[in-house]
């Protein structure tokens, strides 16, 4: 099942560069290992997908896409170092990446930062499971 559902993926990924305009920009190395790490991500081979996604952020470093799945990644693999240098790429403000404003909130709560720990807890606005995580960073900054 997990090999249909892999071949399935593939076959949408290709089918998606096939659709581009072909042009010959330098996103489009950042697109490819985007997918890649991508496909390394859905397959639990996250080591490669950090690899992947950190490379994509040398070329296009304000992708929302690229930090989301580099910061999940490298938590995957427990490069905490590397989450939080893609943690710092997400200038988005108020509507950034939820686990990049996660991993920033911790760091704070580790150096002491109370009221910053609240503050990038409070813009989280993720799954259920980083709501739950902010919720928590937020209770131990206040404790």
């Amino acid at each position: 099942m997990t090999r249909i559902a892999l071949l399935l993926m593939s076959a949408a990924s290709l089918a998606a560069c096939a659709t581009t305009n072909g042009s010959t920009s330098g996103n489009s190395r950042a697109y490819a290992d985007y997918l890649i790490g991508r496909v390394a991500n859905l397959t639990e081979d996250h080591r490669v997908a950090s690899d992947r996604y950190y490379t994509a952020l040398s070329r296009d470093p304000n992708d929302r896409y690229l930090i989301e799945g580099g910061v999940r990644a490298s938590l995957a693999t427990g490069d905490h170092a590397r989450a939080r240098e893609i943690a710092r790429h997400d200038a988005s403000g108020d509507d950034g990446v939820a686990a990049a404003f996660l991993v920033r909130s911790a760091d704070a709560l580790i150096a002491g930062r109370w009221s910053s720990a609240r503050a990038l807890a409070d813009h989280v606005n993720g799954d259920l499971g980083e709501e739950f995580g902010a919720r928590i960073l937020q209770v131990w900054a206040k404790a």
